[in-house]
Order: structure tokens, then sequence, then C-alpha cells
């Protein structure tokens, strides 16, 4: 593998409304740059992380968040959350969970580390996305989609009210596959299916076949 090209970009900036707004940029510019004797304040980020990045710059300047799209918001908050800029984080998720969910915003707000500023709040709001959503209403339809879904998602689908299980052998046979994609361990995907196996299979029938399930279903994955 090649040596990874690192670009070098100069942000003329405030150093007194940034260690107004975060708490990373106080302690770089009151204590890191004295201690190496830097004139100029340096921090590493992704190509991946450069436009929430700029984005969490206009905030701190303005105080205003102009965008709208949630997976962009995403990146901002997680962008907010390692500068350490606690009012573009609360923003950044009341506007996440004001606006309508979709499938790749509701995936990663579950995936949200518990750390996270209002990760709580976002997850709440992602199950309620996959427990109201009428796509996912007829189970397990649209079954590549459900596959990338964590279990709180998977949860979140199998306990509604008005979930209609087209075929209890379709449906016990995605969970199946879905746990052990999700928990290549053999005990702990046995032990995530005994916690939400599909109610309309018989608890006995679950624990009779179960052992075997996993076995050729992993047997199937690995091909």
């Amino acid at each position: 593998m090649g040596t990874p090209i690192i670009q070098v970009k100069t942000i003329h900036v405030s150093s007194v409304i940034l260690a107004a707004k975060s708490s990373f940029f106080l302690k770089l510019f009151s204590n890191g740059m004295k201690e190496s004797g830097q004139t100029q304040a340096t921090v590493r980020v992704a190509d991946s992380e450069e436009k929430a990045f700029m984005e969490l710059l206009g905030f701190m300047y303005s105080g205003k968040l102009t965008p709208t799209e949630p997976t962009l918001l995403l990146d901002i908050l997680m962008a907010a959350d390692k500068f350490e800029v606690v009012s573009c984080m609360k923003l950044c998720g009341q506007r996440l969970i004001d606006l309508s969910m979709n499938l790749e915003s509701a995936v990663r707000c579950l995936d949200l580390p518990c750390c996270i500023s209002m990760a709580d709040a976002l997850q709440e709001a992602a199950q309620k996305f996959f427990a109201e959503s009428g796509r996912y209403k007829k189970f397990p339809e649209f079954q590549d989609e459900l596959m990338r879904v964590p279990f709180l998602g998977i949860m979140a689908i199998l306990t509604r009210n008005d979930l209609e299980v087209a075929s209890e052998v379709a449906a016990y046979d995605f969970v199946i596959r879905w746990a052990c994609s999700w928990y290549p361990d053999s005990e702990e995907s046995r032990r995530i299916l005994s916690s939400f196996l599909i109610p309309t299979v018989s608890v006995h029938k679950a624990n009779a076949l179960l052992s075997d399930f996993i076995q050729s279903m992993k047997s199937i994955l690995k091909q």
C-alpha cells in the first residue's frame, strides 16, 4: 500500500470565537499551542469529514445551521462531538428528531455511540421510524434493507401492533439469517434470537430447530 497523501489547508479563523464555542479549541489555543511552541493550530480532518467540519466552523461563527439533509446533519453531529461544540450537537440532534427519518439516517442513529449527546433521543426517534413506517408493516418484505438494520430497529419492527407476517417460515428464516450476519458467534446469535423470536413461531419448535438453523445459515453465508 502506498503512503497516504496528506493535504494541508490553511484556514484563517478567530481563536476567540472558536474558543468561546468549543472546549476543544479552548484547550488547543490556551495550552496546546503554548506547550508545542507552535504559532498556528493544526487539526486533522479526514476527507469524509471535511464538509461537516466546514459547516461546523460556519456554525461557530454565525450560530446558524443551514443543512437540512439527515446524513449531513449526522456528519456535523459527529464533528461537533469530536470538537466539543455542545450547542451544535444539541441543534443537530433536535433538527434530526424534527425531520422525517429515512432508512439511512435511522440506521446511523441506531449506531450512534452512547456517549454522543442526544444519542438516546435519536435512537428513540429511529426506533419510532421502524415501528410506524408503512414500508415495514408487512414482514419480511424488503429483506435487503432490513439486513442493514441493527438490533433495536428489528425489535421495533417485530413488536409492532400492526405487523403483518405473510409467512411464518419466511419470517423465521429471515430472523435467523439476520442474527447470523450481525452476530457471527454462535452463542451470541443464539442469545439474541432467544430474546425476540417471531411470536407466531412456537417456543418448542424454535428450541428444537434453532441449532440446525444456525449451522445451516452460517454455511450458506460462507458460500
